[in-house]
């Protein structure tokens, strides 16, 4: 069932920080498809600029480096932005899900909804 696309207005926002271009390229483009306002960026340094400017509903912090690597970068991002809803997006069950424009499945996947259900229940949890 396709779901319809909320008005811009209406929009949750996501910051992607994802060092892995074609996990970040991949995920912006499903994240977008589904209706949510995305920025996205690998440069750690722009993402805390960003997160500054923009006030995300959310930020994830993908984990395609290595985990103390990932763990750092999330770390400083809790300190940098307290107030912000910060959470890990990870990669491997996220790369599982498929791909979709339109409403049309353009790249399939093992786990249907991985990715668009982590943020659904993550925007919803207070």
């Amino acid at each position: 069932m396709k779901r319809p696309v909320e008005q811009t207005a209406n929009r949750r926002s996501i910051l992607l920080f994802e060092p892995n271009r074609r996990i970040r390229s991949m995920h912006t483009i499903m994240l977008h498809t589904h209706g949510y306002k995305v920025e996205s960026t690998g440069n750690e340094a722009e993402a805390h600029a960003i997160c500054e400017s923009m006030r995300p509903d959310l930020v994830l912090v993908g984990m395609s480096e290595p985990l103390e690597h990932t763990f750092k970068a999330f770390e400083r991002f809790q300190r940098r932005h307290p107030q912000q809803k910060i959470h890990l997006s990870p990669s491997e069950g996220l790369a599982l899900a498929p791909l979709s424009y339109n409403g049309v499945v353009v790249c399939g996947g093992e786990a249907s909804d991985d990715l668009l259900e982590h943020v659904r229940t993550l925007l919803k949890v207070a």
